[in-house]
C-alpha cells in the first residue's frame, strides 16, 4: 500500500475547497502532513479519544486564522450559529454530557 500526504495530493490535483478526513484514529497523522490550509475540512472525533482531536485542531491553528463549528452524533447541525474560536469549541465539547459523545468538526480558515 502506497502512503501520500494532503500536500503531495493538493499539489497533484489542486486545492480542494472541502475536505473531510475519515481515518478512524488517524486524524492528527493526516493533519501532521498539511503545510497549507484547505479552505473548509471536518474530521471525526469522540469524547474518550478528545486529547487526539485538540491535538488535531491545535495543528490546524498553526496553519492560519481558523474557525470552528461541530455537529454532535448524525445531526448534521451545527452546535454554533456563528463560526467560533478555538477555545470556545473545547469549552462547548468538553462541557457537553456523555462519554459516548461523538460528532465531526468543522473548521473554516478565513
Amino acid at each position: 500500500m502506497s502512503v501520500t500526504t494532503l500536500d503531495n495530493l493538493i499539489t497533484e490535483y489542486g486545492l480542494p475547497k472541502f475536505c473531510k478526513i475519515d481515518v478512524e484514529g488517524f486524524e492528527e497523522q493526516v493533519l501532521r502532513g498539511l503545510i497549507r490550509p484547505i479552505p473548509y475540512l471536518s474530521f471525526e472525533f469522540h469524547k474518550s479519544f478528545f486529547d487526539e482531536a485538540k491535538k488535531c485542531i491545535d495543528q490546524l491553528v498553526h496553519l492560519g486564522n481558523v474557525k470552528f463549528n461541530v455537529c454532535f452524533g448524525t445531526s448534521m447541525e451545527f452546535v454554533f450559529k456563528q463560526w467560533v474560536g478555538k477555545d470556545e469549541l473545547l469549552l462547548k465539547i468538553e462541557k457537553t454530557e456523555g462519554k459516548d459523545l461523538w460528532g465531526d468538526i468543522y473548521i473554516k480558515y478565513n
